[in-house]
């Protein structure tokens, strides 16, 4: 089997903690942008991610389907062009990741590339893969041409800690731009830089996890 690349977007992430060991009081995008939230129930499910490099994030979504995600550049925003990759997980999960990365062919792209080899090395190099289990709560909407998602997140291995998630997405880059420097409702900051006060920088669940399961080390 040869796999392909399913989808490929630019997405612009942070995380921060949520104050008092709860995300309810926790900064909201809607608010910041304006709007009401989204409709209806939350998106709610446990993803569980393996600690690999911060340029790619690999997980079995729901605990049953495993899916890549590769960093192939980073705008200077902080803003990273992903590409997606599903894989097969009727193995064990460290086949499977070594199957898909392995099968993947990728021509005229050396930092993608580049992304794949450290993924597949440090993953086949590794007697025994190091997880994080992540439990969602998740919504989103779309907003100025992009599609903006916030999510409160909790762990078993980090039980005291709360923390959300807020991504701005789009295929375009100028249109994901233009809504991160969208004013806030409540100051003079744009929504990038009122986010950035909180959360320091923009990073990528795969950096989140590195980060995650290092300071736990």
């Amino acid at each position: 089997i040869c796999y392909r690349f399913v989808m490929s977007w630019w997405e612009w992430r942070v995380f921060f903690s949520a104050p008092a060991g709860t995300a309810r009081n926790a900064e909201d995008v809607w608010e910041l942008l304006g709007r009401k939230p989204p409709a209806g129930e939350p998106e709610r499910r446990s993803d569980v991610y393996v600690v690999c490099t911060g340029d790619a994030g690999i997980k079995l979504r729901s605990g049953r389907s495993l899916e890549i995600k590769l960093t192939e550049c980073r705008h200077e925003s902080g803003a990273q062009f992903l590409y997606k990759l599903h894989g097969e997980a009727d193995v064990t999960l460290k086949a499977a990741i070594v199957k898909c990365l392995g099968s993947v062919k990728v021509s005229g792209r050396d930092t993608l590339r580049d992304s794949l080899e450290s993924a597949l090395a440090l993953t086949s190099e590794s007697s025994e893969l190091s997880c994080v289990l992540l439990h969602k709560s998740r919504k989103a909407a779309a907003f100025g041409g992009a599609y903006v998602e916030q999510t409160d997140i909790t762990s078993d291995s980090f039980s005291d800690l709360r923390w959300r998630s807020v991504c701005v997405e789009c295929s375009r880059l100028d249109r994901l731009l233009k809504v991160l420097k969208t004013n806030t409702n409540s100051s003079s900051d744009t929504v990038s830089e009122h986010l950035l006060k909180l959360a320091g920088k923009p990073e990528s669940y795969a950096d989140f996890v590195v980060h995650l399961w290092h300071g736990k080390e």
